[in-house]
């Protein structure tokens, strides 16, 4: 076997975790409808479609043999107050 099998099946073999993800703000409009907003509106189409603008989705999650991803939550943003908690909550 060579390093790279050994290394595809040790991943294949393994439980695999992404420990921080920016992707959800990309299905709020309250991050992608701002003027210069660094997130690409995903909120009709979610995760399930594979797609070249977000971070993630759910096709490339399972192609890559993630087991486990955690996705960030920002609540205190400039562009969401008085209501951070809400926005994180929704």
């Amino acid at each position: 076997m060579s390093t790279e099998d050994n290394f595809l099946d040790l991943h294949k073999n393994s439980s695999v975790v992404d420990t921080h993800c920016n992707t959800l703000k990309c299905l709020s409009p309250d991050f992608t409808g701002v003027r210069q907003s660094m997130w690409i509106d995903r909120s009709k189409e979610g995760l399930r479609k594979k797609s070249e603008f977000s971070h993630i989705d759910l096709p490339r999650l399972k192609e890559g043999g993630i087991n486990c991803q955690i996705f960030a939550i920002s609540s205190v943003r400039a562009r969401t107050p008085p209501f951070a908690l809400r926005t994180a909550m929704r």
